[in-house]
């Protein structure tokens, strides 16, 4: 019988799948629009500062005032730029880990101590869905030579904790050839990983937060400034 969590694990799953399309497709068109606001502000600059008219046609201290707008939306703008790079690292690290979290089951699907697991029927059932043991079959061996069952539960218990040794193990011996592959396509050195498997969140709040305040602020600053050209023309 397919274990409930299975099925959760595969609808969560594909949200993160899906999670990462959209969060793709952010990035880039977020990416796109900044940097044109900021080839739209140095050009404005560009083009203020060099025609001298300009600053007669609207008066020196508006010239000035539009000047600073556009110099802030591109520097905040680029700083954007910067951390949203920032922002998408610590997404895909948080993806990897939630991934890898849930494959692992440690959240959703913890293996059981076998010193609760105390008669037949449950040290079966855990058998068969924690490691897909073919319990049925081997309870009927250990019948069909009379066993006894406190025995049988003796042998049951044995091989849950065997069959649990060597998932941890193998778990692990996984963990480690897919780290030690994700150091050496990204160049990561031993203590960068290591810093990877102590993830937490702050920076990603930190990266998320920070970004979304300099995108507003850059295009704030472009549209004020703007429109008080506009309207000082």
């Amino acid at each position: 019988m397919k274990h409930p969590i299975d099925g959760i694990r595969k609808v969560y799953l594909e949200l993160i799948h899906s999670d990462n399309e959209n969060a793709n497709k952010y990035f880039e068109h977020s990416d796109k629009f900044i940097t044109w606001i900021i080839g739209f502000c140095v050009a404005g600059i560009s083009l203020l500062l060099s025609n001298s008219k300009t600053s007669n046609l609207i008066g020196e201290p508006c010239f000035k005032f539009i000047i600073y707008l556009l110099a802030a939306s591109a520097i905040t703008g680029i700083l954007y730029r910067w951390l949203s790079r920032g922002y998408s690292t610590e997404f895909y690290k948080a993806t990897m880990n939630l991934v890898y979290s849930m494959n692992k089951g440690d959240h959703l699907q913890p293996l059981r101590d076998v010193d609760d697991l105390n008669d037949i029927e449950t040290l079966k059932e855990a058998l068969k869905n924690d490691f897909d043991y073919p319990a049925d079959a081997v309870v009927s061996a250990y019948k069909a030579v009379e066993m006894e069952d406190e025995e049988l539960i003796k042998n049951l218990k044995d091989a849950y904790t065997e069959s649990k040794k060597w998932y941890l193990e193998q778990l692990e011996l996984a963990s480690e050839a897919f780290r030690e592959m994700y150091k050496n396509v990204y160049g990561f050195s031993d203590k960068k990983i290591n810093k990877e498997k102590e993830f937490t969140s702050d920076k990603l709040k930190f990266f998320r937060g920070a970004s979304n305040i300099l995108f507003m602020c850059s295009l704030l600053a472009f549209l004020l400034a703007f429109v008080i050209l506009i309207i000082a023309i």
